[in-house]
């Protein structure tokens, strides 16, 4: 009987081998496809956030687009015991402005207790002029947005020649001072 059973126990240690062998393999995938696929992934979606970026970019570009007159600081001293007015002038050289929704201004005082009003002239080669008035500019920097529609007096916006920021001593509380104009621009 040992014998039979040295033949049972080769004959089971051979068969259960024997399967094991016979049993196919789960394929494994190489790593690089793992790899591959992943970086394609993570390309596609940096493309796609980089695309809808350009996107909202142009879209914000287009509303925010403008003309720059002076992009720097500007200065008006006035003393009106001299004086009826101070006048800061820009000439537009038959500047095309038909495109162009409003006018943008930074301005402050140079004294926080000192309030005035400025007038803003806009005239074309054709001799029509239109004047607008920004109120309350006090010590600290206001941006202000007029729309061109408000100077109602030009009917061709096709040569503007001339942007005018003027005080007038009638319409300031005080007599002596000074005005700072920055970031001058046309707003599409």
């Amino acid at each position: 009987m040992k014998q039979k059973e040295a033949y049972d126990y080769l004959a089971r240690v051979y068969l259960d081998k024997a399967s094991k062998r016979r049993e196919p393999r789960p394929k494994r995938r190489p790593i690089f496809i793992y790899v591959y696929v992943g970086l394609s992934l993570i390309l596609i979606a940096g493309l796609t956030i980089v695309l809808f970026s350009l996107i909202r970019q142009k879209g914000a570009a287009k509303k925010a687009l403008a003309l720059i007159i002076e992009p720097g600081l500007t200065r008006i001293s006035f003393n009106f015991d001299l004086a009826k007015k101070e006048i800061l002038s820009y000439n537009l050289e038959d500047l095309n402005l038909r495109d162009y929704k409003a006018l943008g201004v930074f301005v402050r005082t140079a004294n926080p207790k000192h309030e005035l009003h400025l007038r803003i002239e806009l005239r074309n080669r054709y001799g029509e002029e239109s004047e607008f008035y920004l109120s309350d500019i006090c010590g600290r920097w206001s941006d202000f947005k007029v729309d061109l529609a408000d100077f109602k007096d030009i009917t061709n916006w096709s040569n503007m020649s001339e942007l005018r920021f003027v005080i007038e001593d009638w319409n300031t509380r005080v007599k002596k001072g000074r005005v700072y104009i920055d970031n001058v621009r046309f707003i599409k």
